[in-house]
């Protein structure tokens, strides 16, 4: 009786040259995919600049928008607020560090249409003009002293946030 000899496949831990030539082609297509898919995403993350003013960073959609507008108004806010909100200005100046600030390239909306702004945890969304920047700053005080969300802005008043938010306001609308 002849001895027939069976194929590397068929053999455990043994593989031919070509299946060695097939599992190579496989794995170095699926690290490409993963690579490409890694790229894709990487790519299209959040470049956030840093302001160089008490750890704030910011991305603005508009490249011509300008940062020394942004640094100017975000004094004037943290001046508004120490100076009308009703906690001591150390807690207030203390909790308006290292947050991010992303401007839309809308003048009147920011983020989702019929929104002039919002707040999420530690980021700002605010339209190009920065009409709702000291408002999203109170939200942010509210969170990070209170621990609590104000939808509905009802100690708005109370905390100072209104006069604050007038005093900013003014000086935006100010002739410059």
């Amino acid at each position: 009786m002849p001895i027939e000899r069976e194929s590397g496949l068929n053999l455990p831990n043994v593989m031919t040259p070509g299946a060695w030539v097939l599992l190579s082609v496989a794995l170095v297509a699926v690290l490409i995919g993963v690579g490409f898919i890694l790229y894709r995403v990487w790519s299209k993350r959040v470049k956030w600049v840093d302001l160089n003013f008490r750890g704030v960073q910011y991305f603005a959609q508009d490249s011509e928008f300008s940062a020394d507008f942004l640094a100017k108004a975000f004094t004037v806010a943290v001046n508004a607020l120490v100076a009308n909100a009703r906690w001591p200005a150390s807690v207030v100046e203390r909790a308006l560090l290292q947050f991010k600030v992303y401007v839309f390239a809308d003048d009147v909306n920011a983020g989702v249409p019929g929104r002039s702004g919002y707040q999420s945890g530690n980021i700002l969304g605010v339209n190009r003009k920065l009409t709702t920047l000291c408002h999203e700053m109170g939200h942010l005080l509210h969170e990070r002293i209170e621990k609590i969300v104000d939808y509905d802005h009802t100690r708005w008043m109370s905390d100072g946030f209104e006069r604050a938010e007038r005093v900013y306001s003014d000086w935006l609308h100010a002739p410059k």
